[in-house]
């Protein structure tokens, strides 16, 4: 094998020549590389705006069904603080129907936690990372409010049922909680209109999108088996949970975004 000995520079000239032709190089070898790197997150940002999206429309399915049911929730609390009323005097609870609570959800955003495990937050923008953070904190806030609404809605369904005593003890229990739901309710609603303004805000679905998830949320509350929107003496005798505990076994083969949250009653 041969083996050439470098050939030595003449004069000043031949050196700048070969100076600027490694460090032309070097600097196209680092070009090349950051735009490889580029290229390859701004795949990764758009592959995570496409989760996000998914997951907004899920949400706003969400929100929507939760603004159709809260005033049916506030309804459904005056009737029961109206039967407690009375049930504290004569010491005696009635006969009552099931009680169902409103409509409650995962509230989980899969791109979000996509974004942050692939590390592609870093590299988005500024401004639209810090809205999907503020989306992240909003939907922690959500989980919380929904798990406390949904235990103090599950002491509530004790009321239903065949007619009963009622000590003094279980009244008092059983008024704290009525109001304890119209607080969590409340803020529930609030809390989810305004992650419907971030995701709106984001841009990543057109006006007409964000409109038509919202109704099916909206219109998902009285066209299912949820009965919060019923007067409570059409409730029915058992609940739609008891119902959809009831079915038959059946494959989950429906895709998740166009699940129905809540079975019609046949």
């Amino acid at each position: 094998m041969d083996i050439h000995k470098p050939k030595p520079w003449h004069g000043l000239r031949e050196f700048l020549k070969e100076y600027v032709i490694i460090v032309v190089g070097v600097l196209t070898a680092l070009g090349a590389e950051q735009g490889v790197e580029w290229l390859h997150w701004r795949h990764q940002a758009e592959a995570a705006r496409e989760d996000m999206a998914a997951d907004y429309r899920r949400t706003l399915r969400s929100i929507g069904a939760i603004d159709a049911a809260a005033p049916c929730a506030r309804r459904r609390v005056d009737e029961l603080r109206a039967v407690l009323d009375k049930a504290e005097v004569e010491g005696r609870l009635p006969a009552l129907p099931a009680i169902d609570p409103p409509p409650n959800f995962a509230w989980t955003f899969r791109g979000w936690e996509g974004l942050v495990s692939s590390q592609t937050l870093a590299h988005l923008p500024r401004g639209e990372a810090a809205r999907y953070s503020a989306q992240a904190a909003y939907v922690t806030y959500l989980i919380r409010m929904r798990d406390a609404q949904r235990d103090d809605w599950a002491v509530l369904s004790s009321m239903g049922g065949p007619s009963r005593p009622m000590s003094a003890t279980e009244a008092a229990n059983l008024r704290a909680t009525l109001g304890r739901v119209l607080s969590e309710d409340g803020w529930l609603r609030r809390q989810a209109d305004g992650l419907g303004s971030l995701i709106s805000d984001t841009g990543l679905l057109s006006h007409a999108e964000v409109e038509k998830w919202w109704k099916q949320g909206l219109d998902s509350v009285p066209k299912g088996g949820n009965t919060i929107c019923r007067p409570l003496a059409e409730a029915g005798a058992r609940s739609w949970i008891a119902d959809k505990q009831s079915e038959p076994a059946e494959l989950p083969t429906k895709p998740y975004e166009t699940t129905d949250y809540y079975t019609p009653r046949k």
